[in-house]
């Protein structure tokens, strides 16, 4: 990009600055493969050279030209996806009214409200963050000292308020299918499949109503 006058010079709306530039360098082939094992090292800043990869490296694309111009923007995620098997990730923007705007390369900047994401199924959404969620592992801590890796050192806060249009806050289990000995811990994870296993996407505080059946609250 040049130097001197930036594109969006004038304009104080991280989204409008986002679709700006991100317009301009939509063109060319992409090159869209599997998804990466998690282990796998990032493939770095070569991807803005290949645009090709997964989700992820199309994510880590956008990331590293925003932040370059000063665009904010943070990585949001389904650790599985509500109608796959796998995960997914893409970057959201803030604008300058406080609404959260989205957008997973090629395709252009929406808001995260837009039918595309809105009424995709989702269990749930959380957003990365440098710092680690001290108050969530707290929480989980003083429920049981051992907890899945995704939670194990947590740097994401939960964010699905910004795409869902229909929240459960409650989930309530019949009695007669659950476990009839005693818990082991304190937190119940749900889960969502993903390929021959099951791959937990949120915790949640087990209680044991009155009635007998189980509460899962804040969901």
């Amino acid at each position: 990009m040049a130097r001197g006058r930036l594109p969006w010079s004038g304009n104080d709306d991280p989204a409008v600055a986002a679709r700006v530039v991100l317009d301009s360098i939509r063109g060319g082939r992409v090159v869209f493969t599997t998804t990466s094992p998690a282990d796998l090292p990032h493939v770095g800043f070569d991807v803005a050279r290949l645009k090709a990869g997964s989700c992820r490296e199309f994510t880590d694309f956008t990331v590293y030209v925003c932040r370059a111009l000063g665009i904010p923007c943070a990585v949001d995620f389904m650790p599985v996806r509500g109608e796959n098997n796998d995960g997914h990730q893409w970057v959201s923007f803030p604008d300058k009214y406080g609404g959260v705007f989205f957008e997973e390369f090629p395709r252009s900047v929406k808001e995260a409200r837009c039918p595309l994401m809105y009424t995709t199924p989702k269990l749930k959404v959380y957003r990365t963050t440098f710092s680690l969620n001290r108050r969530m592992q707290a929480d989980m801590q003083r429920l049981d000292t051992t907890v899945v890796p995704l939670f194990r050192h947590p740097r994401f806060k939960d964010v699905t308020f910004s795409y869902a249009r229909n929240l459960i806050k409650e989930l309530r289990v019949p009695r007669n299918v659950l476990y009839g000995g005693r818990p082991r811990s304190a937190i119940a994870y749900l889960c969502a499949s993903r390929r021959m296993g099951w791959e937990p996407v949120a915790w949640l505080a087990f209680v044991r109503a009155a009635d007998g059946h189980g509460r899962f609250l804040t969901l």
